[in-house]
Protein backbone atom coordinates (compact mmCIF):
# COMPACT_ATOMS: atom_id res chain seq x y z
CA UNK A 1 0.00 0.00 0.00
CA UNK A 2 1.78 3.31 -1.17
CA UNK A 3 -0.84 5.67 0.77
CA UNK A 4 -0.31 5.85 4.24
CA UNK A 5 -2.45 8.28 6.69
CA UNK A 6 -0.91 9.51 10.17
CA UNK A 7 -3.74 9.36 12.16
CA UNK A 8 -1.99 11.14 15.08
CA UNK A 9 -2.69 14.77 13.13
CA UNK A 10 -5.66 13.48 10.79
CA UNK A 11 -9.05 14.64 11.83
CA UNK A 12 -10.17 11.81 10.09
CA UNK A 13 -12.97 13.56 8.61
CA UNK A 14 -15.77 12.68 6.20
CA UNK A 15 -14.96 15.73 4.33
CA UNK A 16 -11.11 15.01 3.61
CA UNK A 17 -9.30 16.55 0.38
CA UNK A 18 -8.05 12.97 0.21
CA UNK A 19 -11.03 11.97 -1.01
CA UNK A 20 -11.95 14.79 -3.13
CA UNK A 21 -8.71 14.67 -5.04
CA UNK A 22 -8.55 11.23 -5.64
CA UNK A 23 -9.49 10.56 -9.47
CA UNK A 24 -10.73 7.18 -9.18
CA UNK A 25 -12.34 6.90 -5.63
CA UNK A 26 -10.00 4.79 -4.15
CA UNK A 27 -9.12 7.05 -1.25
CA UNK A 28 -12.83 6.94 0.41
CA UNK A 29 -14.76 6.86 3.56
CA UNK A 30 -16.26 4.04 5.60
CA UNK A 31 -19.55 5.07 7.01
CA UNK A 32 -19.93 1.61 9.35
CA UNK A 33 -16.46 2.36 10.52
CA UNK A 34 -16.54 5.96 10.32
CA UNK A 35 -12.86 6.08 9.19
CA UNK A 36 -10.83 7.09 6.17
CA UNK A 37 -9.65 4.09 3.91
CA UNK A 38 -7.31 3.57 0.67
CA UNK A 39 -9.11 0.92 -1.82
CA UNK A 40 -5.95 -0.77 -3.08
CA UNK A 41 -7.80 -2.32 -6.14
CA UNK A 42 -8.47 1.16 -7.14
CA UNK A 43 -5.55 2.89 -6.00
CA UNK A 44 -3.36 3.64 -9.44
CA UNK A 45 -1.30 5.28 -7.04
CA UNK A 46 -0.89 8.48 -8.93
CA UNK A 47 -0.47 10.14 -5.23
CA UNK A 48 -2.77 13.10 -5.99
CA UNK A 49 -4.05 12.63 -2.20
CA UNK A 50 -1.04 13.35 -0.68
CA UNK A 51 0.72 16.01 -3.45
CA UNK A 52 -1.97 18.05 -4.88
CA UNK A 53 -2.35 21.64 -3.50
CA UNK A 54 -5.58 21.14 -2.72
CA UNK A 55 -4.81 17.86 -0.51
CA UNK A 56 -4.13 17.95 3.38
CA UNK A 57 -3.18 20.73 4.93
CA UNK A 58 -1.45 18.96 7.56
CA UNK A 59 0.82 16.06 5.82
CA UNK A 60 -1.14 13.50 7.48
CA UNK A 61 -1.47 11.84 4.25
CA UNK A 62 2.02 10.58 2.76
CA UNK A 63 3.11 8.20 -0.33
CA UNK A 64 5.65 6.10 -1.10
CA UNK A 65 7.29 5.40 -4.54
CA UNK A 66 8.14 2.11 -3.12
CA UNK A 67 8.90 -0.46 -0.51
CA UNK A 68 11.88 1.43 0.77
CA UNK A 69 10.41 4.45 1.35
CA UNK A 70 7.25 3.12 2.59
CA UNK A 71 9.14 1.67 5.50
CA UNK A 72 10.61 5.24 5.97
CA UNK A 73 7.43 6.85 5.86
CA UNK A 74 5.52 3.77 8.82
CA UNK A 75 9.04 5.26 10.67
CA UNK A 76 8.61 8.71 10.44
CA UNK A 77 4.47 8.36 11.87
CA UNK A 78 5.73 5.97 14.55
CA UNK A 79 7.92 8.31 15.78
CA UNK A 80 6.24 11.39 15.53
CA UNK A 81 5.37 13.20 18.67
CA UNK A 82 2.65 15.58 17.34
CA UNK A 83 -0.93 14.47 18.40
CA UNK A 84 -4.30 15.64 16.94
CA UNK A 85 -4.45 18.89 19.61
CA UNK A 86 -1.53 20.05 16.51
CA UNK A 87 -3.73 19.42 14.45
CA UNK A 88 -5.75 23.25 15.37
CA UNK A 89 -2.57 24.59 15.41
CA UNK A 90 -1.07 22.90 12.10
CA UNK A 91 -4.21 23.49 9.97
CA UNK A 92 -6.38 26.51 11.26
CA UNK A 93 -3.34 28.39 12.98
CA UNK A 94 -4.86 28.83 16.14
CA UNK A 95 -3.47 29.40 19.48
CA UNK A 96 -3.84 28.30 23.37
CA UNK A 97 -6.77 31.05 24.84
CA UNK A 98 -5.21 33.09 26.77
CA UNK A 99 -1.84 32.47 25.67
CA UNK A 100 -0.43 35.41 28.71
CA UNK A 101 -1.13 33.09 30.81
CA UNK A 102 1.42 30.23 29.04
CA UNK A 103 4.01 32.66 28.76
CA UNK A 104 6.45 33.48 31.74
CA UNK A 105 7.45 36.90 30.06
CA UNK A 106 3.29 37.84 30.31
CA UNK A 107 2.77 36.70 34.19
CA UNK A 108 3.69 39.22 36.17
CA UNK A 109 2.16 42.31 33.68
CA UNK A 110 -1.04 40.16 33.06
CA UNK A 111 -1.97 39.89 36.30
CA UNK A 112 -0.86 43.34 37.23
CA UNK A 113 -3.41 44.47 34.35
CA UNK A 114 -6.36 42.14 35.60
CA UNK A 115 -5.50 43.65 39.25
CA UNK A 116 -5.56 46.94 37.85
CA UNK A 117 -8.85 46.07 35.73
CA UNK A 118 -10.70 44.25 39.01
CA UNK A 119 -9.73 47.27 41.35
CA UNK A 120 -11.31 50.01 38.69
CA UNK A 121 -14.16 47.75 37.71
CA UNK A 122 -14.83 47.06 41.40
CA UNK A 123 -14.61 51.24 42.31
CA UNK A 124 -16.64 51.95 39.20
CA UNK A 125 -19.57 49.41 40.73
CA UNK A 126 -18.95 51.08 44.20
CA UNK A 127 -19.71 54.53 43.02
CA UNK A 128 -22.95 53.27 41.43
CA UNK A 129 -24.09 51.92 44.50
CA UNK A 130 -23.41 54.80 46.36
CA UNK A 131 -25.06 56.89 43.61
CA UNK A 132 -28.41 54.60 43.92
CA UNK A 133 -28.56 55.08 47.36
CA UNK A 134 -27.58 58.89 47.35
CA UNK A 135 -31.05 58.72 44.75
CA UNK A 136 -32.99 56.26 47.02
CA UNK A 137 -32.52 58.66 50.05
CA UNK A 138 -33.34 61.67 48.12
CA UNK A 139 -36.26 60.11 46.43
CA UNK A 140 -37.65 59.12 49.86
CA UNK A 141 -37.55 62.85 51.40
Amino acid sequence: MPVVINFKVCDNAEACNGIKVCPVGAFQWNDKKKTLEIDDKKCINCGKCATAKESCEVGAIRFAKDEEELQKIKKEIETDKRTIKDLMVDRYGAQPINMPFYCKEFCLSTRFIILIFHIVVKHFLNFFDYFSITFTFFLWL
